[in-house]
């Protein structure tokens, strides 16, 4: 079935044909090279003779990925002709639309040359044929390694005017080529030594940090947005020239591969509430922690003495911090350092260690 590239008074988004052109990233390099977009050489690949051809006239690095797919799920990287034999016999026999969903439409493979460069996500919003909103994040280290995992990501990019200015003219030459008129649009680039080319495009909002980051850089919903586009809905969004906040988050990958098979101490769903008691000879201090849907609790402190009930108020999410601000502040004669002394510091050192016992031993600790 194909819908066309006109809005007939239905809903409004993108059409069919366009968006089985960008999917498979196979009919989408073609559509890059057939409309004079900056594309590298690339070969389907449906067995050896394809992989001789590719290993005989192309340059390496290379890379073997599906045409179908996301999150960079059985894209590898190779660098000479036996990785690529290796690798593609690899990818034949783990490739399973049980491990990426995505892969329902198609297992076929394909190659191309590695671009070297310096990679970024553009996240667009395009309503009647206009942009009106971008962004540009750099990706670090996406290459890292023989997959293709980011290490890193900050907005708003650090590169250069120019190579930013040549990344965004090709995102909008291939939008419009495409014949995009509205949408969300997740644009995936990388600047080479050879200019500007294009990965692939998502045509939806980018997962993982993507709709946060713009939030808090650029005080931009994406999510909002993509409603307004949908109901029809004029969009006018005022200039931001500063970001309201310059961010960089770190990925964090195990040197090792596998499944989490289980997780202790912690219940199966949010929200959930941890408790702490410790008693003192001249009172208890009570600790609560709820959790209501992420690793970051809201904290509450409570101390009890002398038949009193009070709230310990406590900066931040770190009672540490706090401790280490008062040690600073007692040496600077700013602070009473009898509050926590050796002595004291000595004793919360005790218990910690009393506590980490008690959770791995599964037992009571008693200290003397």
């Amino acid at each position: 079935m194909d819908f066309g590239s006109e809005w007939d008074g239905g809903p409004i988004g993108i059409p069919y044909n366009i968006a089985r052109k960008v999917r498979n990233k196979f009919m989408f390099r073609t559509f890059c090279t057939e409309s004079q977009i900056p594309a590298p050489r690339f070969h389907i690949a449906k067995g050896m003779d394809d992989l001789e051809t590719v290993a005989t006239h192309f340059q390496f690095p290379l890379v073997i990925k599906p045409a179908f797919g996301s999150s960079s799920a059985y894209v590898m990287k190779v660098e000479n002709r036996k990785e690529l034999m290796e690798t593609y016999r690899f990818i034949l026999s783990a490739i399973s639309s049980s491990v990426e969903s995505a892969l329902t439409d198609g297992l076929d493979l394909f190659i191309e040359e590695y671009l070297d460069g310096d990679e970024v996500d553009i996240d667009v919003i395009l309503q009647n044929g206009k942009v009106k909103f971008t962004s540009i994040a750099d990706n670090y280290n996406k290459d890292k390694g023989t997959f293709f995992q980011d290490s890193g990501q900050a907005i708003p990019s650090s590169l250069p005017d120019k190579a930013q200015e040549e990344l965004l003219e090709l995102m909008e030459e291939t939008l419009e080529k495409l014949g995009i008129q509205n949408g969300l649009i997740h644009f995936e680039g990388k600047y080479t030594h050879k200019g500007a080319f294009p990965i692939e495009i998502n045509m939806r909002m980018g997962g993982d940090y993507v709709y946060s980051y713009n939030k808090s850089a650029w005080g931009v919903d994406l999510i909002e947005q993509a409603v307004h586009i949908a109901l029809g809905e004029y969009i006018k969004l005022p200039p931001v020239d500063v970001p309201k906040k310059y961010i960089i988050g770190w990925d964090l990958h195990p040197d090792d591969s596998g499944m989490l098979a289980e997780l202790k101490q912690v219940p199966p769903g949010f929200p959930f509430t941890t408790a702490l008691r410790v008693q003192f000879e001249d009172g208890v201090l009570d600790h609560a922690g709820s959790f209501t849907g992420g690793p970051i609790p809201e904290e509450r402190f409570v101390r009890s003495g002398a038949g009193r009930w009070e709230a310990v108020r406590v900066r931040g999410q770190d009672p540490y911090e706090e401790e280490c601000r008062h040690f600073a502040r007692a040496v600077q004669g700013t602070a009473d350092p009898s509050v926590m002394s050796p002595i004291t510091e000595r004793e919360a050192l005790r218990v910690a260690l009393a506590a980490r016992e008690s959770l791995s031993t599964g037992r009571r600790v008693r200290l003397p």
